[in-house]
Order: C-alpha cells, then structure tokens, then sequence
C-alpha cells in the first residue's frame, strides 16, 4: 500500500482533466472518454500480470488485457521504454493472445505434462535499499558526531544508505534502523512518505544529509547548529530554540547572510504569501536609504523610456531598423522602465545617435504634450553606464537639419 500511495504521489501533480472537443497530442479517445489523462512523459512504467489479451472496444487497440494486475512499478525505467503498438500487436498474435506459461500446438508431440520443477519457497526480505549496513568491523576516524545516534532514511546523491551509516560510524557516531527515544535526529535527501508519517508524529527531528555530509567534508571538529534551511521537519522542542534565533523566514537575527540563506528566506516569504509588490517609488526611496543619495544600480529609476527601433513610430509589429537592444538591456537593468508606445509617463525617448528619420516626427509629438519628455540617444546612456552617474539629458541636444541630424555635445 506504501508503494501505491508513494505513486499516486507522484503523479497527483500532473492529472489533468478530458476537455471536450479537445485530443491532447499523442492520446487518441474512443467514444468512451476518460475523466482525466496525463501526459506519458509525467507517468511511470508498471508491470502488469494478466491471463490473455481480450478484444475491447472501448480503447483504441480493440483490445485489452483480461483478469490484469500489477505486479511491480518499474522506476528503473523510462517512461519510452513502455510496451509499443507493434510489441502488443505480436504478443496478440502469439498463441491467439494467450498469456500462459506453455502453450500447446498441434504438432507437438510431448506429452503434455512436463515435470514441475520442485520450487524453494523466497521468503519475505527487506528490499536492500532499506536495510542496514555491515558495521562491523569498522575504524573510527573522527569523534565529530560522538555520543549522537543517527537515522538514516534515504540515500544522498551517489551514495547509498549503507555507505552513508558507515561514515557516521567512522565519524564517531551511532546508527539505528528506527528512530527512537535517544535519536539524535532523522537524516534524508528528500521529504518521502516515511519522512512525511515520521514529521506527523512531531516527536523527531528531520535533518537534511547535506548538512552531516557538508560537516564531514569539511572536516570540521564541532558538529554546526541547525538552521531552518537544514531541516526537514522539526520538533516542537527545536522550532522553539530556533524561534529565538531566526525570523519566520529563517533569516538570522545575528549572523550575516549568505548567498543560499538570502535564497531560502526569500523562498519563504513567497511560500508563506508574504510577498510585497514595490513600486519604483519604493525602490527609489530603498536607493535614498541604501546609497545616501541615487544609487549607482539604480540610475534610470523612476525613467520610462520609448526606444525608437521600428519602422514605424507606436508599431512594435514593424520591421526593427534601429540597434538599440544594447541600450533598452542597460535601461532596464539600471532600474528604467521601457514602453512599447510614447505614453503619458513617458519621461525620455531614445533615438540611435546614427539613425535620426522619425526625430521630426518624435519632436512635434512632444510638443503637442502638456508633459514633455527627454529626447536623448544611445550615447546618454552609454556615458551615464560608463560613469554610473546619470548624465544630464541638456548636456547632448539632438538637433535637425534638412537632410539630416547630428547630435552636439554641449559643454
């Protein structure tokens, strides 16, 4: 039943349901329609037990198998290796589809009754991925993990679990095969069904193995503390030490962040739905209070910008005939917002300093607004990039001509 619920697990994520009037690529229907499918590369392998291959005419095969069972899911393989149309086709025909052992034809001229084999009965064993190691025998090399008593629920990236209780033993440490009242903690890679029974009962603390096997690389002589980013499920006893520690978040209260912690935290504040939408009014008030003044990351903050690249003025659809990609990437990536049209917001446009055929046009847009914006090239924001200073927008003046426009740099 475990191994059930652990597929159905798997592939709860990923039903979908049957829209009428509507074939998913790949599935064919007959008339008789399922609820939901699922897409074959989101489904796993099964082995199936039957007595012959029976015509049907609810599945498109016109066929189907009769008295069926599954005897084993088959995770060691992919979900292309299933049984193909032409493989099924040939069992079919094979012995009028039946699924025996034996089958007997008009030529044969055995007797019928071959002798059973006298078969030794396997008796139940636990499957090797679950059983424990061999500690016998084995050298202690380190008292990092002495007087703590470990258990093991799952492998870590290339080692098993055997070889991962036979480095707590070398490392000074105890291994049992269920937790009990002197287990120091529970260690897994992932949170499985065994990790999710053994989280409800809420007496045992859950470790990820990258934390223990990080210390034993490391070679390091006192076991680290916990951080919520370590754990996969946690005891009362522990969420309340860690409570005076970290914030909700798992964000330090005395220690700097790292890299991985700011992920975990922010990864926390969107699970916990606490996330904040800023507006660029309040990243520009965080550049005031961050920088004492414009940030050099945040120049083009609180600009929106057109950038004149098409064919034709407000059509994105036309033909790009200007450069400018360069130029919108450090717009943006320096707090500027870009526009698809020249908007009532829009605080600058951008022409390439050497493609200058819509500035007659750009121009006497601007005039016709209560709200005039900033006509600027490509060269503005070059200079203001290379300084991480937003250059003043009078200090290049584009100008027309009759046949063409040049851009003056004003001293």
């Amino acid at each position: 039943m475990d191994e059930l619920a652990e597929l159905l697990q798997k592939l709860s994520p990923h039903w979908q349901r049957v829209r009428i009037g509507y074939n998913p690529p790949g599935l064919v229907w007959t008339k008789e329609k399922p609820d939901v499918w699922i897409a074959p590369h989101n489904s796993h392998i099964v082995e199936i037990k039957a007595t012959e291959i029976v015509e049907s005419r609810s599945f498109k095969m016109n066929h189907t198998l009769r008295f069926p069972r599954v005897e084993k899911i088959r995770y060691d393989k992919n979900w292309s290796e299933c049984l193909t149309t032409i493989e099924f086709e040939n069992l079919r025909k094979e012995a009028s589809g039946k699924l025996y052992s034996r089958h007997v034809k008009p030529d044969d001229d055995s007797d019928g009754s071959p002798k059973k084999k006298r078969q030794m009965k396997e008796l139940p064993t636990l499957a090797s991925q679950f059983r424990g190691a061999d500690l016998s025998g084995i050298s202690q090399t380190s008292a990092l993990l002495s007087n703590k008593e470990f258990c093991v629920f799952t492998s870590w990236k290339t080692l098993t679990k055997q070889e991962i209780e036979t480095k707590i033993v070398e490392n000074g440490g105890t291994v049992v095969q269920n937790p009990g009242p002197d287990t120091f903690c529970v260690l897994a890679s992932e949170c499985t069904l065994r990790v999710r029974n053994i989280a409800k009962v809420g007496h045992y603390d859950v470790a990820r193995l990258d934390w223990l096997m990080a210390a034993m690389e490391q070679g390091v002589r006192v076991l680290p503390l916990w951080t919520p980013a370590d754990l996969l499920s946690i005891s009362p006893q522990t969420s309340e030490a860690l409570a005076t520690q970290f914030d909700k978040y798992g964000d330090s209260y005395t220690q700097p962040a790292t890299l991985e912690s700011l992920k975990y935290s922010l990864a926390q504040v969107e699970k916990l739905g606490d996330a904040v939408q800023l507006t660029p009014e309040d990243l520009a008030d965080f550049d005031i209070e961050l920088f004492s003044g414009p940030s050099p990351y945040g120049m083009f903050r609180l600009c929106y910008a057109y950038f004149d690249k098409y064919e034709k003025i407000h059509d994105p659809t036309s033909k790009e005939i200007s450069n400018l990609y360069l130029s919108e990437l450090d717009f943006c990536f320096y707090g500027g917002k870009s526009t698809a049209f020249i908007e009532e917001q829009t605080t600058h446009v951008v022409v390439h300093s050497k493609f200058l055929q819509h500035l007659a046009e750009i121009q006497a847009i601007n005039h016709q607004r209560p709200h005039k914006f900033h006509l600027v090239t490509d060269v503005w924001i070059e200079e203001s990039v290379k300084t991480r200073t937003r250059q003043d927008e009078r200090s290049l003046v584009v100008m027309s001509t009759r046949d063409m426009a040049v851009c003056l740099a004003v001293p």
